[in-house]
């Protein structure tokens, strides 16, 4: 769960401080208002909400210079860029923070709108409406797969699915089990398909935000590297682990929702495979160590 921590006050005169501000525009009234600075934790970069002092207004900025995870041998200034084309994609199709400005020059900054609403983790911690938050995100998902078309070679995909399964450090019998899995869709012939489509590619409940009737979503992004703009298995196997495989004890329930969420994400073109019920952890981000301020 992301929390935030103040880290500092911006006056007038801080030159990111004055970016900011005329990035905003007219939505900023008050030019000579102070900037309150809230890092927010954990994180895969230093991200920050800066809170315009008296005006109800804030917005987030990402440094792609400042790494906090364990990916760290990439170019932050083409890191940016891609993150940016890509909201600036996907933004008339599905509801994101808009992205406001990009600066290299402020270690690789994105600017994005500030949405405050009730995480998918929350709904998750008390299972009240949990069905129908993850109907709304499954459409909200499909329409992404939908009206987006990209390159799609299968062996750069299983290539990037077995990266991660050797990062996660996965004990033999649930590895065997992902193993299998991969070897099913890999002879399948519902992936013998000319193009793939974008997809979140961060499957954290954080990551999908409720707010005034929608659904947002938040790290969509182009990995740094290799384009990694995969078929639709790539969401659904990652949907699987960081969603539905929570504990043992409500395993039923989990392979429930699980059915429920593919049916509404892929009706008719998905065989429901996976099956375990061991929780998997892909990612922990470590925490920021320096913030604009």
């Amino acid at each position: 769960m992301a929390k935030e921590k103040k880290v500092g006050t911006l006056k007038p005169g801080n030159p990111f401080r004055d970016w900011l501000v005329d990035v905003l525009g007219e939505r900023a009234s008050d030019k000579k208002c102070r900037v309150e600075v809230y890092k927010i934790i954990p994180s895969s970069h230093t991200v920050c909400r800066y809170e315009l002092q008296n005006l109800g207004l804030s917005v987030i900025g990402k440094f792609y210079a400042e790494p906090t995870g364990w990916k760290r041998n990439y170019d932050p200034v083409q890191a940016m860029y891609r993150e940016y084309e890509t909201l600036k994609k996907v933004e008339n199709i599905i509801d994101i923070p808009r992205p406001l400005a990009i600066r290299k020059s402020f270690h690789c900054v994105l600017l994005t709108e500030y949405v405050q609403g009730r995480s998918l983790y929350e709904y998750m911690r008390q299972d009240y409406g949990l069905y129908d938050r993850l109907i709304s995100i499954a459409h909200v998902l499909r329409k992404l797969h939908d009206q987006t078309k990209s390159d799609y070679k299968i062996e750069r995909e299983f290539a990037s699915y077995h990266k991660v399964l050797n990062q996660i450090g996965l004990d033999m019998s649930s590895r065997r089990t992902f193993d299998r899995l991969l070897g099913d869709w890999w002879y399948s012939q519902r992936l013998a398909r000319p193009y793939g489509c974008r997809v979140h590619h961060d499957a954290n409940p954080t990551n999908y935000l409720f707010d005034q009737g929608k659904v947002y979503v938040l790290g969509l992004r182009e990995f740094t590297g290799e384009c990694q703009l995969c078929a639709r298995p790539g969401d659904c196997g990652s949907r699987a682990k960081a969603l539905f495989c929570r504990s043992s004890r409500r395993c039923k329930q989990s392979r429930t929702l699980y059915r429920s969420f593919y049916l509404a994400l892929q009706p008719q073109r998905i065989r429901i495979l996976c099956h375990h019920s061991r929780p998997a952890v892909l990612y922990e981000p470590g925490n920021a160590e320096n913030c604009k301020a």
